[in-house]
């Protein structure tokens, strides 16, 4: 009796070890080798990535591998992997910082910058659980950038990228390093609009609440200085 009590109990062990095992299998079938392809102008920035739910009874920490980038010139990605965002893509990582827990949201998303060249960029990382390395998943990032007239009235350099010119409203100011900046405004007349000074950032989301017309914008940043001129539509 005692030698069928044991046995009995080692076949729940083993079932229970077996579920456990398929069950966590399982949480390799989020992303099922999805592909990403956006369509952008030049100097232009998208979102695009794959949303998924943690339906484990546990926090989902999920690794990754860079396998292939290939960007046009001008253009890179950067990744945000549930809420830790990096400039571009490391080529290795883990959101353990980050985890999925049971039932929230996870994600793994890109910024897509295009810069001024047209052609495609791509990038494909590859997914997976630590106790799973052969059974992750692939995410593959596609950007295809039209630049029509060649370089358009956005302004990029090396450091600065301003976006989108002629503009309705928002000015946005993207800064490849976090750092502090300036901003002046100035109307035709050479007459100052607007100036302000931003700490620590990378990126500044500018209201132009003024009259349609045509401005001059100074931004200072990274011991650089630019000018350019902007559009109210």
């Amino acid at each position: 009796m005692k030698a069928i009590i044991q046995l009995f109990s080692k076949l729940i062990v083993i079932s229970i070890l077996f579920f456990s095992l398929t069950n966590h299998l399982k949480a390799q079938n989020y992303f099922n080798g999805t592909t990403f392809t956006i369509n952008v102008g030049c100097n232009e920035l998208q979102y695009d990535g794959i949303e998924f739910t943690n339906n484990k009874a546990y926090p989902l920490i999920l690794n990754w591998t860079k396998l292939f980038e290939d960007t046009v010139s001008g253009s890179r990605f950067d990744m945000c992997a549930n809420a830790d965002c990096f400039v571009g893509v490391p080529d290795t990582g883990s959101n353990w910082v980050y985890p999925v827990l049971p039932t929230k949201i996870g994600f793994f998303k890109m910024h897509y910058w295009s810069g001024d060249s047209s052609g495609t960029s791509t990038v494909k990382i590859y997914v997976y659980e630590d106790a799973f390395p052969n059974d992750g998943d692939t995410l593959t990032y596609f950007l295809t950038i039209s630049c029509l007239n060649g370089i358009d009235d956005s302004y990029q350099d090396n450091n600065i990228l301003i976006y989108p010119n002629p503009s309705k409203g928002m000015i946005y100011i993207s800064m490849k390093e976090v750092t502090n900046a300036s901003v002046t405004l100035r109307n035709s007349l050479g007459q100052i609009i607007l100036s302000d000074k931003y700490m620590l950032t990378n990126q500044i989301d500018l209201d132009l609440d003024v009259p349609k017309g045509i401005y001059f914008l100074q931004v200072e940043a990274n011991g650089e200085t630019i000018t350019r001129k902007i559009v109210k539509e």
